[in-house]
């Protein structure tokens, strides 16, 4: 599986313990995302970029998503 891939799966996952739950504890998924995508700021490169990402996911990437994810999903 390549980067891009495991950070859509993550995303995914996400979403889905979120619609199920939206107390589900995620924390463990969002730091997979957060240490992939500060691993290429770091050096210097794009790890992962947000291309492919619907608007709602890159809002839960980049923390900007209400606590009802039932508006985006």
């Amino acid at each position: 599986m390549d980067k891009q891939q495991a950070f859509n799966t993550f995303v995914n996952q996400i979403l889905t313990a979120k619609k199920k739950d939206p107390n589900a504890d995620t924390s463990a998924l969002e730091k997979q995302i957060d240490e992939m995508v500060w691993a290429g700021q770091r050096a210097g490169t794009e790890a992962l970029p947000l291309q492919g990402l619907t608007p709602e996911e890159i809002a839960i990437v980049e923390g900007k998503a209400g606590n009802n994810l039932n508006e985006i999903t």
